[in-house]
Order: C-alpha cells, then sequence, then structure tokens
C-alpha cells in the first residue's frame, strides 16, 4: 500500500494486538476465520441486507472449514449492529478519538462528521461445529 495508508496500517496493528494480548491462549494456526477488513456496500444497495448476507455466508464457510471462531472489525455503529445481530462479541477497540499515531489525533475528525464513527473494534464468536 502507498505510504499514505500507514495510518490505517498502524490502527489495525494496534487493533489487533489489543485482540491478541486478551485472548488467553495465542491463536493456533487455523483456529479463527478473519475475511472481513473491510465490508462497503454502495450506498445505491444499502437497506438490502447484502453485509448481512455477505457476513452470514462467511460463518457458514469458517463451519465448512472447522475453525472455531471467527473474527472482524467495524469501523461504525452500523457494521457493529451487524456483528451484534450474528452473535459476535466485542474483544478490542480502539478509540477515533484517543488513538496517537507519530503523536498526533489524525482520526479524531472521524466522530465530530458523523456519530456512526467512534472506533475500530475487533469482534469474535464461536463457530458452531459437530467436530468438537
Amino acid at each position: 500500500l502507498p505510504e499514505k495508508w500507514n495510518p490505517v496500517r498502524a490502527i489495525f496493528h494496534e487493533l489487533h494486538t489489543r485482540y491478541k494480548s486478551s485472548r488467553k491462549q495465542r491463536i493456533q494456526h487455523g483456529q479463527v476465520f478473519h475475511p472481513l477488513y473491510f465490508t462497503c456496500v454502495s450506498p445505491a444497495l444499502r437497506r438490502f441486507g447484502i453485509a448481512h448476507q455477505l457476513w452470514t455466508k462467511s460463518v457458514d464457510v469458517a463451519r465448512e472449514n472447522n475453525f472455531q471462531y471467527m473474527a472482524c472489525e467495524t469501523s461504525s455503529k452500523v457494521s457493529e449492529k451487524v456483528c451484534e445481530s450474528l452473535g459476535f462479541q466485542i474483544k478490542a477497540s480502539v478509540s477515533y478519538n484517543d488513538w496517537l499515531y507519530m503523536g498526533d489525533t489524525i482520526f479524531s475528525d472521524l466522530p465530530k462528521q458523523s456519530e456512526n464513527f467512534q472506533r475500530l473494534t475487533l469482534w469474535e464468536r464461536p463457530v458452531p461445529s459437530d467436530l468438537y
């Protein structure tokens, strides 16, 4: 990615570090399915349940491939509602107002532009399976 994306990479790195440190055990290969980073739906196609369908299908893929957990990130209250409806629980978050990149709160304008954008959050849910 171009250098201008470094702050985005850095905030995701911080989120993932917080998530990993919140777990009791180190994540093992094949244990957590993490397919969804940025889920975007065209404004003209919103309110048709596309994000919900995509995430539901992702849970199915996780189950078919015998993952124990599924993880995903949200960047807005709208996407948080999708996670909640599918049984995900918050495992880590980073406030846009408080997070520093090179000493500056570069994402602090997001909550001022819309109350929909307050934090970057990582969610997790167990994946039901007959194997365990």
